[in-house]
């Protein structure tokens, strides 16, 4: 049974889903985007119970803080379906 901080949990779908997005735009497609997409979903799970908590929560907050710094993650887009303004 998986034992990961809730928080942590949280954290880890927006991480993915912008890493996904950023992959996409870099030309990732079909099939190859799906492997990929499970591939980083398993790394990140595993690595969220290798890991202890705070490093885990530390490691994807830069990411999600690299994302949102380089515009590749816009979290009004994907909750608001539209333009985030």
């Amino acid at each position: 049974m998986l034992n990961i901080d809730p928080v942590l949990l949280a954290m880890l779908v927006p991480a993915i889903l912008g890493l996904v997005n950023f992959l996409k735009d870099m030309g990732v497609a079909g099939k190859a985007l799906t492997v990929v997409s499970m591939i980083i979903g398993i790394v990140f799970v595993v690595g969220a119970q290798v890991l202890d908590a705070a490093l885990a929560k530390l490691i994807l907050t830069g990411i999600l803080g690299g994302l949102a710094a380089s515009g590749l993650y816009d979290f009004g887009k994907l909750v608001g379906g539209g333009a985030a303004r």
